[in-house]
């Protein structure tokens, strides 16, 4: 147990967490990676109650899924908005389309993908803290991950 309690620490602080998407909400102290896809439904789940519910903490996301929606998320300066436009089907696609940003989606995927095989993260949402590695997401999970943070 201890093994594996050291073990998510040291990934944890290893991680770049600059390089993922920030949502913060409240004042808490509580952090939680996630590793998400747009395409699930588990994954949209998680981010719907994530930015309706205002987890208290900070969640450092990382997203897997179709280029031109990450894009959108990524060269958006409101990344909450975009994330929420994309999951209520409110996005511009004339915006979507003549976006112009620096950012490489490619080498963001890559990122996303390198971080995920060295973590051997098989499956989205998977969610890694201070003290443990949880895959998977339910009604209510949002309080269990409180637990392990």
């Amino acid at each position: 147990m201890h093994y594996v309690l050291f073990w998510c620490q040291v990934v944890y602080s290893k991680l770049n967490k600059d390089r993922f998407i920030k949502i913060s909400n409240g004042k808490g102290t509580n952090e939680a990676i996630a590793f998400v896809s747009l395409g699930c439904p588990h994954c949209r789940q998680f981010l719907s109650d994530l930015i309706t519910k205002k987890y208290d903490g900070t969640f450092y996301l990382i997203i897997n899924g179709d280029d031109k929606l990450l894009k959108y998320i990524l060269c958006s300066a409101n990344k909450e908005k975009a994330i929420s436009d994309i999951l209520n089907n409110k996005m511009d696609i004339k915006k979507i389309n003549s976006l112009r940003c620096n950012i490489n989606v490619e080498n963001y995927l890559q990122y996303y993908n390198d971080i995920a095989m060295q973590l051997n993260i098989n499956g989205v949402p998977s969610f890694i803290m201070k003290k443990c590695i949880l895959s998977g997401y339910y009604p209510g999970a949002l309080d269990k991950i409180k637990e392990y943070i």
